[in-house]
């Protein structure tokens, strides 16, 4: 499959099509790479979760909890924002279950196990829950 500038050989027919799109490549213009693929997580994936960060701190700045009361920061309220939540909640979490902390290393279970376990902390103690996007949600 061809998108933009990349070329995702997924299947025997991409193979074909790659090898022709390949073959008229000007070398001058373009820089060709292969890269393995990896059972990390997926593109879908990353996006769900910035998705859901962003999700969570709309949810969270609307429901009267800042950063402040949620970590118990003692300095001036801080709304969430995508960023404050993924590097404050996600990653101490995924931490705190023994990953790594890049979300880019993590494999595609990882992401579940991670979600499950911050959702159900600000289900009990916050009243807020947001689902984690789906594929449909995120086109």
């Amino acid at each position: 499959m061809t998108t933009g500038n990349s070329i995702f050989i997924s299947s025997d027919r991409n193979r074909l099509l790659a090898i022709k799109k390949l073959s008229d490549i000007d070398l001058n213009k373009y820089e060709v790479k292969f890269i393995k693929k990896r059972d990390n997580r997926t593109v879908l994936q990353n996006s769900a979760l910035h998705k859901y960060c962003e999700l969570l701190a709309k949810e969270l700045n609307d429901s009267g909890y800042d950063m402040k009361s949620v970590l118990t920061m003692k300095t001036a309220d801080i709304p969430w924002t995508t960023i404050s939540v993924k590097e404050n909640l996600w990653k101490s979490i995924q931490q705190a279950m023994g990953k790594d902390e890049s979300t880019t290393k993590q494999d595609r279970q990882s992401y579940s196990d991670t979600y499950e376990v911050l959702n159900r902390f600000t289900a009990e103690k916050l009243g807020v829950s947001v689902p984690f996007p789906s594929s449909e949600s995120m086109k």
